[in-house]
């Protein structure tokens, strides 16, 4: 994770914090820190893959998708907040197992609950550059 794109943001210092720390936890393939920020019931959309409801379910398509590259690394362009919900534009470093780099831009919008969890993430990306 990496924010020295960063062109703006309006973020209070909590919610940044809290939005490096998860995109650290899943750049560097922490399942558990990855986890520590769902809430139980999370859903999870990533492109035009269908939604997938329920932190272990979405644990185990992460994991999947995490075993299928061999790193990415996202670099944030703007961030936005508007009350529990984050909106985060980044170009994503992916490295394919045979060590191509690939950039593919994409849009995250994070819903929060009370306690801070996500309970939505919907990722709008154009996966088909990394598996063509």
């Amino acid at each position: 994770m990496k924010i020295d794109k960063l062109k703006s943001s309006n973020l209070s210092n909590e919610d940044f914090e809290w939005l490096k720390k998860s995109y650290t936890q899943s750049d560097s393939f922490n399942l558990d820190g990855f986890a520590s920020i769902l809430a139980d019931d999370v859903s999870f959309q990533m492109g035009n893959n269908p939604m997938v409801i329920g932190k272990e379910e979405i644990l185990k398509n992460v994991a999947a998708f995490w075993g299928s590259i061999h790193s990415m690394n996202h670099n944030f362009i703007n961030v936005f907040s508007i009350e529990k919900t984050i909106i985060l534009e980044a170009h994503i470093d992916y490295q394919k197992k045979d060590g191509e780099i690939i950039t593919i831009p994409c849009i995250t919008i994070i819903d929060r609950n009370e306690n801070g969890l996500a309970t939505s993430n919907r990722v709008f990306i154009d996966m088909s550059p990394l598996f063509n």
